[in-house]
Parts: structure tokens; C-alpha cells; sequence
């Protein structure tokens, strides 16, 4: 088994693509249907969300090392979770949940005329 460390970088690549795998395989609910992605067409998208600073080689070798890592299948020219990294992915969004709660619990408060913030 390969148990070598997996980078920042890789790993939010890996929890980018179960994001959106499950956005669109949530389109198809009432079909029975899974949905994969194509490399170019996941790469274009994490490069319009403006949220990755690598180059389109950087994001593919990403995506072959992850594939290495048994993490996510590369099949018919297609991109799909593994097992394997679908419970990876998982465990980091269980891990960032709380933060995230926190953040949407926050943006929802509504501020009256009063703040508990000073401004200094």
C-alpha cells in the first residue's frame, strides 16, 4: 500500500471533483444515471472558478498523481471518484463542516442597528 503524504494542492483538487460530481449527478436524481467528467472539461472548470493558481499541466499532473494514488479512475477518457477517494474526500468534507456552518451561520445573523463589533 502506498502510504506517502498527499499535498494540499492534489487534495483540493480531489474534493473539487467529488463538488462536482455530486452537483451534477444531483441534475440527473431521478435517472439512473452517474455522471464523469472528461479531464479537459474538470480542468477549464477549476481554472474559470479562479480558485487554483497552478498551470493546466500542474492541475493534470495533480490529477495523475491522484490517479496513482488509486484515488480517482481515469476510464474512457473520463474522470471518476474511486472508493478509495470518494472516502477521502468525505473525511475532509466532515473535517471542514463545522467551519463551514460556522461561516453560513454567521453570513445568515442579521445585524440591526446595534453591532457587537467595534470598529476602532
Amino acid at each position: 500500500m502506498n502510504s506517502m503524504k498527499i499535498s494540499k494542492q492534489p487534495l483540493f483538487v480531489l474534493f473539487a471533483l467529488m463538488a462536482y460530481l455530486r452537483k451534477a449527478n444531483a441534475l440527473f436524481a431521478d435517472q439512473p444515471l452517474e455522471v464523469a467528467v472528461s479531464k479537459i472539461a474538470f480542468i477549464r472548470l477549476l481554472k474559470e472558478t479562479q480558485m487554483v493558481d497552478k498551470s493546466t499541466r500542474g492541475l493534470y499532473h495533480n490529477l495523475e498523481m491522484l490517479e496513482k494514488k488509486k484515488l480517482i479512475l481515469y476510464d474512457n477518457k473520463l474522470l471518476q471518484l474511486t472508493e478509495k477517494g470518494l472516502t477521502k474526500a468525505r473525511e475532509m468534507e466532515e473535517a471542514l463542516s463545522p467551519y463551514l456552518d460556522l461561516l453560513q451561520k454567521i453570513s445568515a445573523v442579521k445585524t440591526s442597528g446595534q453591532t457587537h463589533l467595534k470598529v476602532e
